[in-house]
């Protein structure tokens, strides 16, 4: 995943409010998610492993 596309991505308010419950709340289930955003268990899910290949990403910059 490219800077680009991470930054295209964080532009959704949904997305956002993801990042923020994550870094604020840790670890939570797709269904945990599903229910405080205005998306399926199964976007919640896709965006969950999305946000994995971000932290990758972010982690090799700082090497």
């Amino acid at each position: 995943m490219s800077t680009a596309e991470v930054l295209t991505a964080l532009a959704d308010p949904s997305r956002r409010r993801l990042v923020e419950m994550l870094a604020g709340q840790g670890a939570r289930t797709a269904t945990a998610l599903a229910v405080e955003l205005p998306v399926t268990r199964q976007v919640a899910a896709l965006w969950g492993q999305r946000l994995a290949a971000v932290k990758e990403l972010a982690e090799s910059l700082r090497e």
